[in-house]
């Protein structure tokens, strides 16, 4: 038996700069899309006091998700992914700019604060169409690599 046991296995973080960056980008854009959920959370919460107020929130992001999720297997076989992309992601870039504004701004409406995250929510949904030229493009050489126990 072998004295150093792996659970995972990062040979193709190292073996192939493509991936590398997809998994970074991808990592950091996750935790700071986190980040950005918990500080909307908290912000309802200071704003309203109320469960009810913060459970909206979960509503605002579940209902786009669902709507626009099955939205994107048709967008997927009928438009440009490209423009697809370049659109959700300025929609995601204004929804962001306007979270941060209506911050910096001191607002106290929980309905525009609502409105952006199911904007936000809405391209985010779009997200499968966003990777899937560069994950199918870049990770052809790990894919068929043995896993090494």
């Amino acid at each position: 038996m072998r004295g150093r046991i792996r659970f995972l296995d990062t040979r193709p973080l190292h073996g192939s700069r493509a991936f590398r960056d997809l998994w970074i980008g991808t990592s950091v854009s996750q935790l700071g899309g986190q980040m950005a959920n918990v500080a909307v959370l908290a912000q309802v919460w200071d704003l309203t006091g109320s469960p009810v107020g913060t459970g909206a929130i979960g509503l605002a992001t579940g209902l786009p998700m669902v709507l626009f999720g099955l939205l994107g297997g048709t967008l997927a076989d009928t438009v440009d992914r490209r423009a697809v992309v370049r659109a959700t992601t300025a929609g995601q870039v204004l929804a962001a700019a306007g979270l941060c504004a209506q911050a910096l701004a001191d607002n106290r409406s929980v309905l525009l604060l609502l409105a952006l995250v199911a904007a936000g929510t809405s391209c985010a949904a779009l997200g499968p169409l966003r990777g899937a030229p560069s994950r199918s493009g870049c990770c052809r050489a790990t894919r068929s690599r043995p896993v090494s126990r």
